[in-house]
């Protein structure tokens, strides 16, 4: 879900705010201990990057969601 909301919003005007890691607790109305831990995740496995509190979709990310 993470990959899917990053992807839909990457580019767009609201993408600063759709991609801020609180801004994911408000959207998709994730607890924080969950949200912290899908990020760590997914930062793991190589599907986003952060920089700072701002997330991103990596290729690697881009792919995964098409295979």
């Amino acid at each position: 879900m993470l990959a899917i909301h990053l992807l839909h919003h990457e580019g767009s005007p609201e993408a600063a705010r759709e991609s801020r890691a609180e801004h994911l607790e408000e959207h998709l109305r994730w607890q924080p201990a969950f949200a912290a831990r899908v990020m760590r995740l997914a930062e793991k496995e190589g599907l986003i990057t952060r920089r700072g509190e701002e997330l991103a979709l990596t290729d690697r990310g881009a792919r995964w969601l098409v295979r």
